[in-house]
């Protein structure tokens, strides 16, 4: 199990300060702190000095492996759950940690980012069922090989293929739709 605290770790805190602290921002905040202390000697081009204060771009292979890492966090919390009872704490302060830290790079360092579209959000809002089959799969394995019976498991595995199969969102739909209704004024 250390192997998976350690590998909620990295993903939660190193993986942002290893972003935030990167070599090439590192290089690139030395040139300029070079070239701010030689002052008027200074020899740059207005072009040269835009350069060199202008972040990178935000490139869409970078969101990817963000949303990535932080869909693992999700999976591997629901996953690890019922064996580790304090993941959820570090998945919590994992992923405040990574807003806070790619927050602060859009803002001082990050060039505007284009249009990056709604494709990940919406696929990362619509997984959340099965993240529900994944937390039943989970229960239904390791509450076996931890208590020897599996009630709890069975019942949870239940529950999440049962929310899947009855169309909840189809009768909620319909239901509220004559409650909702704007009448003709």
């Amino acid at each position: 199990m250390i192997e998976v605290f350690l590998n909620m770790i990295t993903i939660s805190f190193l993986t942002p300060l290893w972003y935030v602290f990167s070599f090439s921002r590192g290089w690139k905040l030395f040139k300029y702190l070079r070239e701010k202390r030689k002052g008027d000697r200074s020899k740059l081009t207005q072009g040269q000095a835009n350069l060199l204060l202008e972040g990178p771009h935000i490139d869409a292979l970078f969101m990817a492996k963000s949303y990535a890492n932080l869909m693992l966090l999700f999976l591997m919390t629901i996953f690890y759950f019922p064996l580790m009872p304090y993941i959820p704490f570090i998945a919590f302060l994992g992923s405040l940690f990574q807003f806070w830290c790619f927050k602060l790079m859009f803002i001082w360092s990050h060039k505007a980012p284009e249009y990056m579209g709604s494709f990940l959000a919406y696929f990362f809002s619509n997984s959340i069922p099965y993240f529900m089959i994944l937390y039943g799969v989970s229960n239904f394995f390791w509450l076996a090989a931890l208590r020897g019976n599996n009630e709890v498991g069975v019942v949870s595995i239940f529950t999440t293929v049962f929310y899947l199969i009855l169309p909840l969102k189809t009768l909620f739909d319909r239901i509220s739709k004559p409650l909702f209704k704007k009448g003709k004024n």
